[in-house]
């Protein structure tokens, strides 16, 4: 294993941008080691190790950012037991959005670990929960109506936060699940309108959304007629 971890150490040295990197530290990333290794790099460096679980563990205990993102490409989400566990490492925006859409999205148990991480009052544990939603939400995940009433009530208690990646992971959650049908988008106005929002945030969180919806459903519309 130790042979496997210096070639991709070996591999990142060489597909190294320094400018990159320290972007990054100036954006607030407070890895140990950082390469910069661009993200569409990663996905093609990841490909040759894919199913080694065993690697990804040691990737992941590393404080090493390609290390982590790498991590969550290789490991197989049919059998990982440890999400638990890897969520508590996540302490930024980029580590979330990769690990969610490329692991926890497709665990089994993918909305149960999100609907317990979206209880968390740690930020990104609950801002992994929401960009999760989001994933299962584009393959046409439902609730239970009284499932989806408590998410969307929820959605916009978290709303009132002043966090604006937390907002922003919210908004996405919320868009993604209006667009499964007008019905959805419908309830998720009327639950904006009567929410506690202040009033200008309330006021561009809905026409936001309203376009949203508006021009998807349009755009489904027109699909369909063709």
């Amino acid at each position: 294993m130790k042979e496997i971890i210096q070639e991709i150490q070996n591999k990142l040295r060489l597909a190294m941008d320094g400018a990159n990197s320290a972007a990054m530290r100036k954006r607030g990333l407070s890895y140990k080691m950082n390469f910069g290794v661009p993200l569409v790099t990663l996905r093609q460096m990841a490909i040759p190790y894919k199913g080694n679980n065993a690697l990804a563990e040691l990737l992941w205990k590393e404080d090493t950012r390609e290390f982590k993102i790498l991590a969550g490409l290789i490991q197989t989400p049919e059998n990982f037991e440890n999400a638990d566990i890897w969520i508590q490492d996540i302490d930024n925006m980029e580590l979330a959005e990769q690990t969610s859409m490329h692991l926890f999205s497709k665990l089994p148990q993918a909305d149960e670990y999100a609907d317990k991480w979206i209880k968390s009052d740690n930020l990104y544990i609950k801002i992994s929960a929401y960009l999760t939603y989001a994933r299962l939400f584009q393959k046409e995940y439902k609730f239970e109506p009284k499932e989806e009433l408590l998410f969307i009530s929820t959605c916009f208690i978290d709303l009132q936060t002043a966090n604006v990646q937390l907002t922003n992971a919210i908004i996405n959650a919320l868009k993604k699940y209006g667009r499964n049908t007008s019905l959805k988008g419908e309830e998720i106005l009327s639950a904006c309108l009567k929410s506690n929002l202040k009033e200008d945030l309330k006021k561009t969180i809905y026409a936001d959304m309203l376009f949203e919806f508006n021009y998807y459903l349009s755009l489904t519309s027109l699909i369909n007629q063709n």
